[in-house]
């Protein structure tokens, strides 16, 4: 009896569902060119297969998709993470981190799961089917082709016009703030630069005249490299995951070398002896929390990274690499330079400002100081 009174709800449920889908497509479809138009003067039966064929010899492999994944989570946050550890402890943080990783990665997978639901629901309609079996009947295991939906293209399917537009509103003000924090570090890491500006270098002063002009290259730069699909550049995303991983192992092994008595200047240091990092502090998590989700964020970069894919059925795959090699960098960089210097008052790549500075015949170090001082302003263009 309960099972017969809930078949009504079900099948206007279904129904709602595909009304709902009908509707976004005729929004779709309003476009003036490209796609938009191609789809209202295709005959009906070879819509479906023309928008969403497997593409097998297409798209970048699963290693050049998981470069890209693991560039989009590991940006400019690794910096913010030393003193942020610092403060909530050497033990609590990574776990925390560890937790924070694996809630981004549930809801990477929700995503995807939508993406693969609206790719059903949309060729449910584009094939002009009446019936309404259910979703998970029809499709056992909804998959992703050719076709990818944006969230705010998920946002209006399932949830309506509204939800679109909060969630695009909000999304226009979060990347605007992140390109601000991008601006930011990529004009302090090259105003400190005194072999390109000698006298006029700046250090870490928001109001010198090197700063602002560094600001206003980042504006120009950033422009055409906006413009090009990660597919478009996957070499210089291939080299730039390289060396993430370089920096990375620098800037662990020479803090924790200098902790354990290693010379590399008067002005690198203080040291694991007078660090005063602790193991679990609670209290710091308000630090650590907005830290963690900002470095480990990948929301709505699902459809960047599937669009790119040759074989989609690896998209997990290539998502849990990317996660999962960011939280193993992240834990090592974050907990050594804690450990090594305690509570530091900037961002990371500034302690190196000093490294080899006053040892004679130093280009080596020279080299790593530059190179991790720099790095952060090429770090914000992948």
């Amino acid at each position: 009896c309960t099972t017969s009174a809930l078949q009504p709800f079900e099948v206007a449920r279904r129904h709602q569902a595909v009304q709902t889908m009908d509707s976004f497509l005729r929004w779709w479809r309003g476009g003036s060119r490209g796609e938009r138009r191609t789809i209202n003067t295709t005959p009906l039966p070879q819509r479906y297969e023309l928008y969403h064929r497997k593409r097998r010899n297409e798209g970048v492999s699963l290693i050049a998709a998981c470069c890209i994944a693991f560039n989009l989570v590991m940006g400019s946050g690794f910096l913010a993470l030393p003193a942020a550890v610092a403060r909530c402890g050497l033990i609590l943080s990574p776990i925390t981190m560890g937790v924070v990783c694996l809630v981004m990665l549930t809801s990477l997978a929700w995503e995807a799961e939508a993406m693969a639901r609206a790719e059903a629901l949309e060729a449910r309609a584009l094939r002009g089917q009446s019936s309404s079996p259910s979703l998970l009947s029809r499709v056992r295991r909804p998959s992703l082709s050719d076709r990818t939906f944006e969230v705010c293209e998920l946002c209006r399917i399932f949830c309506g016009k509204k939800l679109e537009m909060a969630y695009a509103g909000t999304f226009l003000l979060y990347y605007l703030a992140t390109l601000w924090a991008y601006a930011f570090v990529f004009a302090e890491a090259l105003s400190t630069f005194s072999p390109l500006f000698g006298h006029e270098a700046c250090k870490h002063d928001v109001a010198c005249v090197t700063y602002r002009k560094c600001t206003f290259i980042f504006g120009i730069l950033a422009v055409p490299l906006s413009i090009l699909e990660p597919g478009e550049q996957i070499s210089f995303q291939m080299v730039m995951s390289v060396m993430r991983v370089v920096i990375v192992v620098l800037m662990a092994s020479t803090a924790l070398l200098s902790a354990y008595g290693v010379d590399f200047g008067p002005g690198f240091g203080p040291g694991a002896a007078t660090s005063t990092a602790p193991f679990v502090r609670f209290a710091g998590l308000g630090r650590l929390l907005p830290a963690t989700v900002f470095a480990q964020n990948m929301g709505g970069q699902v459809p960047l990274v599937a669009r790119e894919m040759r074989d989609r059925d690896d998209l997990n795959k290539a998502l849990c690499a990317g996660l999962a090699g960011s939280f193993v960098l992240y834990s090592i960089l974050a907990v050594s330079v804690a450990y090594s210097f305690g509570s530091i008052a900037k961002a990371a790549n500034c302690q190196w400002d000093a490294f080899g500075v006053g040892i004679p015949y130093s280009v080596l170090l020279d080299g790593i100081r530059w190179l991790v001082v720099l790095f952060p302003a090429v770090d914000v263009f992948s």
